[in-house]
């Protein structure tokens, strides 16, 4: 192998990105929430896919694409808390409590109370 043909210009503009990725990831995880460190893993998949777009012009083919979107996904439910359906089921009570304790309105003079068959 010849040292000389080695893209190193890429190498070191690659490793100095993964650099200042790692320590922005760790920074992110000692001052802000959790939620913030798989959110930005979740923006840099579809972000490098656009600097690629931009500058090498690639061709994807449907099983990269499949694989992007199911990564995202992944991460979608790692972001989601595990005691969503808790808050989720609570929500939808309080909405019918709300809903069963709304007064009911008064019939209009040509109403009837009780329905009746129509011939």
């Amino acid at each position: 192998m010849d040292w000389t043909q080695v893209p190193w210009s890429y190498i070191s503009g690659a490793a100095i990105f993964l650099l200042g990725f790692q320590v922005i990831i760790e920074f992110a995880e000692a001052v802000t929430y959790e939620v913030f460190v798989p959110l930005g893993l979740l923006l840099a998949i579809p972000m490098c896919a656009v600097a690629e777009e931009l500058w090498s012009f690639p061709v994807f083919n449907s099983m990269e694409i499949a694989a992007t979107i199911l990564i995202i996904m992944g991460f979608f439910m790692v972001i989601i808390p595990e005691n969503i359906h808790t808050k989720i089921s609570k929500l939808i009570k309080a909405k019918h409590e709300e809903h069963r304790k709304r007064p009911e309105r008064p019939l209009s003079r040509g109403a009837r109370s009780s329905p009746q068959m129509v011939r």
